[in-house]
């Protein structure tokens, strides 16, 4: 009669236990039981230590330093407040915006007058017509440009 998959694993899990419980070392088994031992005498300590924590969060705090956190809460609550506004008039600036930063002609435009080639052949109205494109688009170009 043969033996079906399942008792064949059976058979060799049974002589894989039997034979790590053989070669089982007495040392090791007393370390075993010694980390043991360890590992709840920290888990006590751990738990000592939480209930201490949970303690210390609910003692009343100072009322000077609870003034002064609340004076640092306002502080950095307007300076969030002025950020947003730089930003959300950045963000409307940069939807206002159509397209690209710059078109083909007016980015030809301003390579132009920058081309060393070039340069000496412009005339002060186009110099000046690519000047001014490039400042309009101050604030999207420049990263500290002020609102």
């Amino acid at each position: 009669m043969a033996l079906s998959n399942a008792e064949r694993q059976t058979r060799w899990r049974n002589r894989l236990k039997e034979a790590a419980a053989a070669a089982a070392d007495p040392d090791q088994v007393s370390e075993n039981a010694a980390l043991r031992a360890r590992v709840a005498t920290l888990e006590a300590a751990l738990a000592t230590a939480q209930a201490g924590h949970a303690a210390a969060q609910a003692a009343p705090v100072d009322g000077d330093a609870l003034a002064r956190a609340q004076a640092r809460i306002t502080e950095l609550e307007a300076a969030l407040a002025r950020k947003t506004k730089n930003f959300n008039a950045w963000l409307a600036t940069i939807k206002a915006r159509k397209g690209l930063v710059f078109s083909k002609d007016e980015f030809a435009k301003i390579l132009a007058c920058l081309h060393p080639d070039s340069r000496a052949g412009l005339s002060d109205k186009r110099l000046a017509e690519a000047f001014d494109l490039f400042n309009s688009r101050k604030l999207v170009l420049y990263r500290d440009a002020k609102l």
